[in-house]
């Protein structure tokens, strides 16, 4: 069953190994024009891009969510779903950001999902979770990015370690 986001995950803090993984809930509304394309994704089945919207709590808080994912030949600006800007419940698995260094930015290429970058192109982002949330359930016209649960407890995932320390990083650089 999933917890609320917000018993597991707050604003402006780095992700928990509690959050991490988790099937969270969380009430928001996707925010217009926010939408980004992640290309050249990999899946279980081959590769794909994926469809990251901005959805902000009543609170005002932005996370990121992965809505949902076409295959590399589609033509993605036929692929955006109609945006739904209502409160909605979402539901899916609370993961942790990527790092953006695989992404080309002056390409316009985007091939991480990277809290950091986001934050500087939403419009107006306030305070963000530190992860992002892959939907459950794709919109229409999208496929359902599939998920595992996480490893099991005891495991050290050094990559978790990597983010947080960057995580930490970027928040200094947004107080300077």
């Amino acid at each position: 069953n999933p917890v609320v986001l917000e018993t597991v995950a707050s604003p402006q803090s780095v992700i928990t190994s509690n959050a991490s993984g988790r099937m969270v809930s969380v009430e928001c509304r996707m925010v217009p024009g926010d939408d980004i394309w992640v290309t050249d994704r990999a899946l279980p089945d081959g590769r794909g891009d994926w469809l990251i919207q901005h959805c902000r709590t009543a609170e005002g808080a932005s996370l990121a969510v992965a809505a949902g994912w076409v295959p590399d030949s589609a033509d993605l600006a036929d692929s955006s779903p109609g945006l739904d800007s209502s409160l909605r419940n979402l539901i899916g698995r609370y993961v942790p950001t990527e790092s953006p260094q695989s992404s080309e930015f002056d390409q316009g290429v985007r091939s991480a999902i990277s809290v950091a970058e986001l934050i500087n192109l939403w419009a107006d982002p306030g305070p963000v979770y530190g992860g992002y949330v892959v939907a459950n359930e794709a919109p229409t016209g999208l496929l359902t990015i599939p998920t595992d649960p996480p490893p099991l407890r005891g495991e050290l995932n050094w990559l978790n370690v990597f983010y947080a320390a960057e995580w930490a990083i970027f928040a200094v650089f947004a107080l300077s």
